[in-house]
């Protein structure tokens, strides 16, 4: 194994070697904030449970603001992969839930300011999400089914900002390597009892490698209006359009060996891209009723326009109208050490698909035309209660989900009960903990449509996944330092893992692997010094199929692929030094299967990234000038792997040492 413990000793010496120069100085303050994402408001240390809370703001000018990848540096058990390729989304995994994604996030459920980004049937994107906005992001560590229901292997609840002190306009530009030009521009309004947050941008990118050009267009708006000294309404609305993203494809070895920025021949000649438009919409409502309780609901709709063509003819060509909508009600009691809710929640989702041949790029008669319908309702209770120093902290969850095509008449109902439990004993500045939490996953649309056959209607044969997830740790914090060391251990039935075939390359298929274990160790410090902060987050897992029979071959006792066995991140902050800020940051990511055989290993490789920022203040504007180099030592390593790709074309290169650049006008 390359990827060493040294690094982590190697990273703490330093740290405390800095530590030792600035004793004498004050240590920065890590602020402790109340959570949102248990949905009972509380600080870090009264929660049992594996548990990340990231500030993003302030390192929003230090970064490029182009992949969401960039905000999740330092969640330990979290892997993100696919930066580059936009057609096929950000592929994130926490504790090895979400792996499987062949594009876009699955087995992770993604909030964004109350109002789910994830589809009722598991289907995550984050390509419209406003990343000059964010403020934080908090993340679930582990199966969440007993607040979040399907699709919930871990959490990941972003926030962006409320609101200005001020009336503000705030221009940026940015250009980097490989055609990277974007447009930012925020306004923030502010009156007596509303205000607004108004963002645009415009982002294209000719892409590192062949047929990987880029554009977006992203407008947010989120107004909030105080109604009284009890309640408020928020209101978002988001639309976004990117016109072109291309798919360079996944290349064998050999082809990566000739050239590396290449594209895959047939996606060339398919001329492989997407399109979409998303549109999003949503309302808060939160009252006060008197002391301890509380009134809360919301409401959004979605709609989802894509279109892209694949690199192959029969079905090539895929177009998908989406909407999906819902609400959530409940209510909460909040008294000392005892707090708990009770809400109800329904969603509904309609997939019309329809697919076409692709004709060396052209589009050609249709194959595949139908209506897929997801809904889902449920119920759901979570609480709260300390006595001396143990804490509980408890949830229970029923969901009953019903899918069915109009292509058919058969139908599927799943009904699920998810509990989850934790007790925690906080002595001082410290919290023992132990949980016990499930979680449940079915099939997506997009996975139940994808049979092998080619027939319509939906491959029922492809079944709901279930975890159960144990973890013990400790937490310890102070006013500069937060520390987390958690061991956990979940057991997953029907794992669903995606595969290729010869007659479809490029595009995924699924199936159920029988039973798999994950199990690890994940270790968090952060430490804040009177000119920098250091994070470190640090995890060692062991991914394997306890259980899983394909064809005549016994894979059981193999490693997940998809996901490294150790992965260590870090940042070293600094601030304030001569108006100049600067943000190092790195990964280093131990070995990876790409197939459920085990019989191909991705190397380990390490990732350098840094950038400054200098600002100049006037008394009537700002500027902030910010620069940045990603891939810092030139490495070649790869920025996708795709799992179980047929004919080997696994490799998705990422792109050599490359820089940005730009500045940003305040008024």
């Amino acid at each position: 194994m390359r990827l060493k413990l040294s690094a982590i000793f190697i990273i703490s010496n330093f740290s405390l070697l800095l530590h030792g120069q600035v004793q004498d100085t004050i240590p920065i303050n890590l602020e402790e904030v109340e959570i949102s994402v248990f949905k009972l408001n509380r600080d870090n240390l009264s929660i049992p449970r594996a548990f990340s809370n990231i500030s993003l703001q302030q390192n929003q000018k230090l970064q490029s603001q182009v992949s969401l990848q960039e905000y999740l540096n330092v969640i330990p058990g979290l892997f993100s992969l696919n930066q580059n390729n936009f057609a096929q989304d950000i592929r994130v995994s926490i504790r090895g839930f979400g792996a499987r994604a062949a594009f876009g996030i699955r087995g992770v459920k993604i909030v964004i300011d109350g109002i789910p980004e994830t589809t009722p049937d598991g289907q995550g994107q984050v390509d419209n999400i406003p990343l000059n906005l964010l403020s934080t992001v908090e993340s679930i560590r582990g199966p969440s089914a007993s607040l979040f229901g399907n699709a919930s292997g871990g959490v990941l609840y972003f926030k962006t900002i409320d609101s200005l002190e001020k009336d503000t306009a705030q221009l940026r530009f940015n250009s980097g390597s490989y055609g990277l030009a974007s447009i930012k521009a925020t306004v923030g309004l502010k009156g007596e009892n509303t205000s607004a947050v108004l963002f645009q941008n415009f982002t294209d990118a000719v892409g590192y490698r062949q047929n990987s050009r880029f554009k977006q267009r992203v407008f947010n708006a989120k107004v909030i209006h105080t109604i009284s000294d009890k309640s408020n309404l928020v209101s978002q609305v988001n639309y976004t359009h990117s016109p072109l993203a291309q798919d360079p494809g996944g290349l064998n070895l050999k082809e990566y060996k000739i050239d590396r920025s290449r594209a895959r021949q047939n996606n060339l000649r398919y001329e492989t891209y997407e399109t979409i438009k998303h549109f999003k919409s949503g309302l808060n409502y939160y009252r006060k009723l008197d002391e301890y309780w509380s009134f809360q609901g919301n409401v959004f709709y979605t709609n989802r326009d894509f279109y892209g063509k694949l690199p192959f003819e029969f079905g090539g060509i895929v177009a998908i109208q989406r909407n999906y909508y819902g609400a959530n009600t409940n209510l909460s009691y909040d008294k000392s050490n005892l707090k708990f809710q009770i809400g109800i929640e329904g969603n509904n989702q309609r997939d019309q698909r329809q697919r076409y041949r692709n004709i060396d790029g052209s589009q050609g008669s249709e194959t595949f035309a139908q209506l897929e319908k997801f809904s889902n309702i449920s119920a759901y209770s979570s609480g709260y209660y300390q006595i001396k120093s143990i804490i509980f902290q408890g949830g229970l969850r029923y969901d009953q989900q019903h899918i069915g095509a109009d292509s058919t008449t058969e139908t599927k109902q799943y009904k699920t009960l998810n509990p989850s439990l934790g007790i925690g004993l906080k002595l001082g500045r410290n919290l023992l903990f132990s949980n016990i939490s499930t979680s449940f996953e079915t099939p997506a649309l997009s996975e139940l449509s994808a049979d092998p056959s080619g027939k319509e209607g939906l491959n029922f044969d492809l079944n709901p996944s279930q975890a159960i997830g144990y973890e013990l740790g400790w937490k310890w914090n102070n006013q500069a330092t937060n520390i987390e060391l958690v061991s956990y251990h979940t057991t997953t039935s029907n794992e669903i893992i995606p595969y290729e075939i010869e007659a479809f390359p490029n595009r995924s298929f699924y199936r159920n692997a029988g039973e798999t274990i994950r199990k690890g160790i994940e270790l968090y410090i952060r430490q804040g010094f009177n000119f920098f902060t250091t994070s470190v987050a640090y995890s060692i897992s062991n991914n394997t199929f306890q259980e899983f029979l394909l064809g005549d071959s016994d894979l059981s006792g193999n490693h997940l692929p998809g996901l490294p066995k150790q992965q260590l991140n870090f940042q070293l902050r600094s601030r304030n030094i001569g108006s100049w800020d600067l943000l190092l940051s790195g990964t280093l990511v131990g070995e990876i299967y790409a197939d459920d055989a085990n019989q191909t290993k991705i190397d380990p490789y390490q990732v350098i990234n840094l950038s400054i920022q200098k600002s100049f203040d006037h008394s009537s504007f700002s500027i902030d000038l910010f620069a940045g180099i990603n891939n810092l030592f030139n490495r070649d390593y790869f920025d996708n792997i795709r799992i179980n790709a047929f004919g080997g074309r696994y490799y998705e290169p990422a792109p050599l040492r490359n820089i940005f650049a730009g500045i940003s006008i305040g008024v």
